[in-house]
């Protein structure tokens, strides 16, 4: 019991390695729009509880329209919904992206350790699972969903253990991954179908593995309802648009090129680039490496015990097989199948590469069952060497030597006191950008916002909100500018929060419109639209055209801030 709760301490302190820049500085770990959008689905579970977050409608978003939304990974959206009172909100991503990265490779290293019988072959596992590029950058590029997949391990141990135990438990673990990464659905229920059949073969006990199955089943389809009724009809929004005819029919290749792995970066380390924002995520490179010491000591499994080996040879090759793609050197892979039968029981999938989490588990067993081979031939030195080679793979080349770039989340002290009311963001409310800064911002004020969520949420029947917030003036596009509050007022917004630093022109023309702002604080004005309501009614002398009912100041004048508006520190 002390050996196993020293290897998870230290898998534990590992795995925060590359995390450490968000841990010191109380940033959120990774970049970019996935990572954003995963932390604030965290939050939006937070909010509306663990039942409304599979496939209920919600007005905190596209508001006052709505949406039809479901979490990805809950396991991490229930940790972060409890830590963050304590941790704060990036801290607990943190939090959230070490259970998933460190919980995964703890799951290998105690599925091998019973596999084989051998401490040292669990330890093996568990860092080839960290040594691997996989975990921690897919942590940087989409966070703590991009590599959710714990229930793999923990099914497979079920599954081993046999009886209606274990065929239960797998059941619960097949449902498992089916809400925290429907990508690796199948994996579970198709090797529960094989030792199924390999039992009729041997005449064994086959009725626990098929009520897994079929239980298991049953909780992959509930949740792949849940995610088919809040799927955007629209998502995948881009896609490479090819379609493939074979044995007379046409499948539609929706991965693009960038999003499938190459087999020589999975064999070398490459130079890692981040997605820092939406329109570097084509250039995200590096982060498929799946350990030179690992893949060795493969090969060595396959070699000493080829027999034990061999299902976990299977996999890797399963893995690395769909990781390719649709499309791999002009000739159909595996994905292009898989996704036409996902397409027609949910959503097409967009990232071929997160199969290589089954590749990842795959070799941490074949390692694992080397170096249980190498210590009981040769003795625990070289064990102890093996798990040394394998260590400074990773800490040189691997997912160890990897620093995750971090996103702060921004100051708004002024934002909490706000009355109920849906807020609206200035500039990025008000323009077809990303998401990423209004969502961040509506993590810091709570309340109801345009946004329309995740990307692949389904919009409601009066679809986006958008379209009559910009009829009512509130857009960056300068032609025939008029603000009409009573509109946003009668869409039920509230609150108009300015950043002026982002888009001064557009703050000057605000302020003329809207008059005394209520307060400001962090480079954010904020006016009360009720209270600016009247002012346009009543317009000011010598207000100018362009500033709308309200007028005032020209356009691209500083915008004034009364001595008696309050400054938040």
């Amino acid at each position: 019991m002390r050996h196993h709760a020293a290897l998870i301490a230290a898998l534990v302190l590992l795995a925060a390695w590359p995390l450490r820049d968000a841990l010191l500085t109380n940033t959120v770990p990774g970049a970019g729009p996935d990572v954003v959008s995963t932390l604030w689905g965290m939050w939006w579970f937070s909010q509306v509880g663990p039942l409304d977050a599979m496939g209920s409608q919600t007005d905190l978003v596209n508001f006052p329209y709505g949406a039809t939304g479901s979490v990805l990974s809950p396991s991490s959206a229930l940790l972060w919904t409890l830590l963050a009172p304590l941790l704060g909100a990036a801290r607990a991503a943190s939090a959230a992206a070490l259970l998933q990265i460190a919980g995964l490779a703890a799951g290998c290293a105690w599925l091998v350790g019973r596999l084989t019988g051998s401490r040292w072959g669990g330890a093996a596992a568990g860092l080839v699972v960290l040594a691997a590029r996989y975990l921690p950058f897919g942590a940087g590029e989409g966070s703590a969903v991009a590599v959710a997949a714990l229930p793999i391990p923990l099914g497979l141990i079920a599954l081993r253990a046999g009886g209606w135990t274990g065929g239960l438990l797998a059941a619960l673990c097949m449902a498992g991954v089916a809400a925290e990464n429907p990508y690796l659905a199948p994996v579970l229920p198709g090797i529960a179908t094989l030792m199924a059949l390999n039992a009729l073969r041997q005449r064994a006990p086959v009725a626990p593995l098929l009520c897994a199955v079929v239980l298991g089943s049953l909780g992959i389809v509930l949740f792949a309802g849940m995610f088919s009724s809040s799927a955007s009809p629209d998502y995948p929004r881009e896609v490479a648009g090819q379609t493939v005819a074979l044995l007379g029919r046409d499948f539609s290749i929706v991965d693009l090129p960038w999003a499938r792995a190459g087999l020589s970066e999975l064999i070398w380390p490459g130079t890692v680039r981040w997605t820092l924002s939406a329109q570097e995520a084509t250039a995200a490179t590096g982060g498929r490496y799946l350990g030179l010491a690992g893949l060795l000591l493969t090969g060595a499994a396959v070699a000493l015990r080829p027999r034990q080996s061999l299902p976990w040879l299977g996999l890797i090759a399963v893995g690395v097989a769909l990781s390719l793609g649709s499309i791999t050197g002009g000739l159909a892979g595996p994905f292009l199948f898989l996704n036409a039968l996902m397409e027609a029981v949910a959503r097409p999938l967009t990232q071929p590469t997160r199969f290589l989490a089954l590749a990842v588990i795959g070799a941490a067993a074949c390692a694992g069952i080397a170096v249980a081979a190498l210590v009981e031939r040769w003795g625990r030195r070289v064990g102890i060497a093996a798990l040394g080679v394998v260590l400074l793979d990773g800490l040189l080349l691997g997912g160890l030597s990897l620093r995750l770039p971090t996103t702060a989340l921004p100051a708004g002290t002024c934002l909490a006191d706000l009355e109920d009311g849906g807020l609206l963001m200035w500039p990025w409310d008000a323009e077809l950008g990303e998401l990423s800064d209004t969502q961040l911002y509506q993590i810091v004020h709570g309340h109801p916002s345009p946004q329309t969520g995740i990307a692949s949420w389904a919009l409601s029947a009066e679809g986006r909100v958008l379209t009559p917030l910009r009829g009512s003036g509130w857009s960056t596009d300068p032609t025939g500018r008029r603000l009409n509050l009573t509109k946003l007022i009668n869409l039920g917004y509230r609150w108009g929060v300015v950043a002026e630093a982002a888009d001064p022109e557009g703050a000057a023309w605000l302020a003329s419109s809207l008059g005394s702002p209520l307060t400001a604080c962090d480079g954010l004005v904020i006016y009360d639209l009720v209270a600016a309501a009247p002012s346009q009614r009543k317009p000011r002398p010598g207000a100018g055209q362009e500033g709308g009912q309200g007028g005032g100041r020209p356009p691209g004048s500083p915008p004034s801030r009364p001595a008696s508006v309050p400054e938040h520190r």
